[in-house]
């Protein structure tokens, strides 16, 4: 802190341990400046990434292809930032003081911040659509309300708004297909006293009493996503190890790099993003291709294998890390000297090397999988269940910590914990095993939930595509339960005949551009796996 009256009271540590405590006015502008930025983190993160994905066209294969390595570049582009922030700005702090530290961050994000406020126009831009929450919690409100209802055999008795309602301007220029899962929701969009029919509504409605099909599918989606954001959260908890005890390992060891270097404990985080940095683009570039001639797959493998891969390979660095420890206690256990024990910090380097290989296929799943799952208004609540999953995860380490340490030094004889502060004498090898345990069956219970998992099935029609006018042409079936595609409906140009309903496709079928003779529709399918 530069501004004088913030500042604490100056103290030098070599004369006196005794120093006066800064005021009350001076914690509350250190800490709220703090939390501040916190705060402007959370807001950022959720949205920027979604943001910057919906600049990429849904309806050209061109750019919708390009969205897949867009992800892989954007974590690329952040692990460069952390490298940089980890190896620089020590050196700053070392060099002119602690004031530059965020003097420069500040700086750049000024920067940023007004070339966006002039770029501003230049972007694509979603409508808003109001809080997501809102459109949540109206679903199941009004399907509470309407639980002793019967639910109609046919789904084109429920209730949908066409694309241009005159009366609803906030309607959003997409639909969703009606879907049988979780049936009990689709109450919420059953008209009362015989109603008037999907697609063909001309009355004023209220979000509080009747809910359209696709906002009922969106609630659908949020829910449907939900076990496989919980399945991550061990992940993030062993992530969480990283800053903690990752760092008191390396503060044991022998840190020395040369005769005159000793390295940090804390840029040992340098191993993670160094390996980002390298296996991100052979992901795109080369494993990315080659499984693409395999699967067919635009992504190489579905988001869902990605993220399993890198939930194994977690549970993977946690085993490392056990073994790694207990040949460091072994190390300790002979060593009798107070200083270093004799065994190179760089032994750790396996475990952060996996920690970065996961994060890899892991968070670059997760983010893309978070996004693309979601509705197109509710995207960046699909990205923030991403870091709120990080979030969980850091609390979810804090707990299991301070339970092992609670029950481990009640059980033990000495009462030493297996994470006691004495790394000598504690046990985090057995610590590293639970998580590596927990992380497994976190695992099985991934694979399962991805299994069951069906992706989103959306279809886009064009303003005035499907008019208020004109009832839907008939179709065979009553619902659509196949979400292996996304599916977008975009009239050919100069064509004014209203659209016929998607497609259903399978397993098996033509997965390339079809176009319906009949009615002039080109089907754009991507594959959403």
């Amino acid at each position: 802190m530069s501004l004088e009256p913030f500042k604490p009271p100056t103290c030098d540590h070599t004369i006196t341990t005794m120093c006066d405590k800064p005021s009350m006015p001076q914690r509350i502008f250190f800490y709220g400046s703090l939390y501040m930025m916190a705060l402007g983190a959370g807001g950022i993160k959720a949205c920027v990434t979604a943001f910057s994905a919906d600049q990429f066209e849904d309806t050209d294969p061109v750019q919708k292809h390009e969205r897949v390595s867009f992800m892989n570049w954007w974590w690329f582009s952040l692990s460069v930032g952390i490298m940089v922030s980890v190896s620089f700005f020590p050196w700053v702090q070392e060099q002119f003081g602690w004031v530059w530290v965020p003097a420069i961050p500040a700086g750049i994000v000024g920067f940023v911040t007004l070339s966006f406020i002039f770029a501003h126009p230049l972007y694509y831009h979603q409508i808003p659509s109001g809080s997501a929450f809102t459109r949540v919690f109206q679903v199941m409100v009004v399907a509470f309300k309407k639980r002793k209802l019967e639910l109609p055999p046919d789904r084109q008795d429920l209730f949908e708004l066409c694309l241009d309602h005159p009366e609803v301007p906030s309607t959003p220029n997409y639909r969703f297909l009606h879907t049988t899962r979780l049936r009990c929701l689709d109450k919420a969009a059953i008209p009362r006293d015989g109603g008037t029919p999907s697609f063909g509504s001309q009355v004023d409605t209220s979000n509080w009493e009747l809910c359209t099909v696709t906002q009922v599918e969106e609630t659908k989606l949020l829910l449907g996503v939900l076990p496989i954001w919980a399945t991550n959260i061990m992940n993030s908890a062993v992530f969480a190890q990283v800053g903690t005890f990752f760092v008191n390992q390396a503060t044991t060891m022998d840190r020395s790099l040369g005769l005159h270097f000793k390295v940090p404990p804390a840029s040992l985080i340098l191993f993670i993003s160094l390996t980002i940095v390298i296996f991100l683009p052979i992901y795109d570039k080369v494993l990315v291709p080659l499984t693409r001639r395999c699967t067919g797959n635009s992504r190489g493998i579905s988001m869902l294998q990605r993220i399993g891969v890198g939930l194994f390979i977690s549970t993977a660095a946690m085993v490392v890390a056990a073994v790694v420890e207990r040949h460091r206690l072994e190390v300790a256990s002979s060593h009798t000297s107070g200083s270093h024990i004799p065994m190179s910090v760089f032994w750790l380097v396996p475990q952060y090397f996996l920690v970065g290989l996961y994060e890899v296929f892991i968070v670059v799943g997760q983010g893309e999988f978070f996004y693309q799952q979601a509705p197109p208004p509710l995207r960046s609540l699909g990205t923030a269940l991403f870091f709120g999953n990080v979030a969980v995860g850091s609390f979810m380490s804090s707990f299991l910590v301070t339970v092992v340490d609670y029950l481990t030094r009640k059980m033990s004889p000495k009462h030493i914990s297996w994470v006691d502060n004495d790394m000598s004498r504690s046990h985090l090898d057995y610590f590293y095993w639970l998580l590596s345990v927990l992380s497994f069956v976190f695992f099985l219970l991934f694979l399962y939930c991805s299994v069951v998992y069906k992706y989103n099935y959306i279809v886009t029609p064009m303003i005035n595509a499907w008019p208020c006018t004109v009832d839907p042409p008939p179709t065979e079936r009553t619902s659509y339960d196949s979400f292996e595609q996304d599916a977008q409906v975009v009239p050919s140009p100069g064509d004014t005949s209203p659209p016929s309903p998607p497609f259903q496709f399978f397993p098996g079928e033509n997965r390339t551009n079809m176009t319906n003779n009949a009615t002039g529709m080109e089907i754009i399918l991507t594959t959403m796996e």
